[in-house]
């Protein structure tokens, strides 16, 4: 898992790419947890790209040009800490949920 691009709202006539929207996932085990971003780039312009030539990792670059490096470690860790978390409550749950005659 990883990066992952979920979306791009661009025009018709001409490829401007409007926004993205963008994830970072990851999955410890039985345990899966996600942060969405937006990024929103206008709405009009002059591409100075080629929108049917566009990569997932062009547009992802996008994506980390405008967090940063600070704020895309912050959301990785936050995300992969979050998922090793969630593992740990699934795997060894607090509580139950049954009836004990059944």
């Amino acid at each position: 898992m990883g990066w992952v691009v979920l979306d791009i709202e661009h025009k018709l006539s001409n490829g401007w790419v409007k926004s993205v929207t963008a994830a970072y996932e990851t999955q410890d085990g039985p345990a899966y947890d996600r942060k969405v971003v937006y990024l929103f780039l206008g709405d009009d312009g002059t591409p100075t790209y080629v929108f049917a030539d566009l990569t997932e990792a062009d547009v992802l670059q996008w994506i980390f040009d405008d967090l940063g490096a600070t704020e895309k470690a912050a959301i990785e860790s936050a995300v992969n800490t979050r998922a090793a978390e969630y593992r740990v409550e699934i795997e060894t749950p607090e509580y139950g949920n049954n009836k004990p005659w059944e």
